[in-house]
């Protein structure tokens, strides 16, 4: 089996196991333990998958993705502590502001989209890339947020929000957040681990400046 379709199959039992545990967890309203379990596995599947197969390229996607996840705290004290907008349960465990698990849910999240960015990237283009994994991102939002709110993980208050659930101004910022990833991914395939440091950095710190700036233009109602 060529590699490529070893990465598609890790990515896509990626992606079904998280669909079943979401959809499970809302069905149920199972909390923040679920999107933890998740997170946990999801994580070792992509370790174990590297263990075994040394797969430089989706290495080099995780440790990008999982920097990133460590820097999102930022953007979730934001939310958390000076917009007040985001509210996680009480009773789990905190890593500043943010679930303890949100790291690992974020590297999990990002390895997935990195590695589709970067096939899309070489398929049609970055640009044609860019544009369909922004308009993936605004349809992929709204049904993410529902279960994550009635699963028991968070939910958002305060602000301009469609159905009383989905905050207008993460559907810009989520679709400009993945639209760069074409070109992230490009850089990080083949960078070496001080680059990937960097460009994790600069992938969570575009993250926090996204969702800032979607704030401002879409955070309350136009009156």
């Amino acid at each position: 089996m060529d590699a490529d379709k070893r990465r598609w199959i890790l990515i896509l039992t990626m992606l079904v196991l998280g669909s079943i545990t979401a959809n499970v967890a809302a069905k149920f309203q199972m909390g923040w333990q679920a999107a933890c379990t998740a997170a946990v596995l999801l994580n070792v599947l992509v370790l174990a998958y590297l263990v075994r197969f040394r797969d430089g390229v989706i290495g080099r996607f995780y440790v990008l993705a999982l920097i990133a996840g460590v820097c999102e705290l930022l953007s979730d004290y934001w939310a958390v502590s000076l917009r007040g907008i985001l509210v996680y349960p009480a009773d789990e465990p905190h890593l500043w502001k943010s679930p303890a698990y949100m790291p690992l849910a974020w590297s999990a999240t990002l390895v997935e989209f990195v590695f589709i960015a970067s096939w899309l990237g070489e398929k049609i283009g970055r640009i044609k890339a860019a544009l369909l994994l922004a308009s993936v991102g605004a349809v992929f939002l709204p049904l993410n947020e529902y279960l994550a709110k009635f699963s028991g993980f968070w939910y958002y208050q305060d602000c301009w929000m469609l159905w009383g659930i989905v905050p207008v101004f993460l559907i810009l910022a989520e679709s400009v957040i993945v639209a760069v990833l074409p070109w992230f991914a490009h850089w990080a395939k083949s960078a070496d681990w001080w680059t990937l440091a960097i460009l994790g950095v600069l992938q969570g710190a575009w993250m926090y400046f996204v969702t800032e700036a979607s704030w401002l233009v879409m955070g309350t109602p136009p009156t």
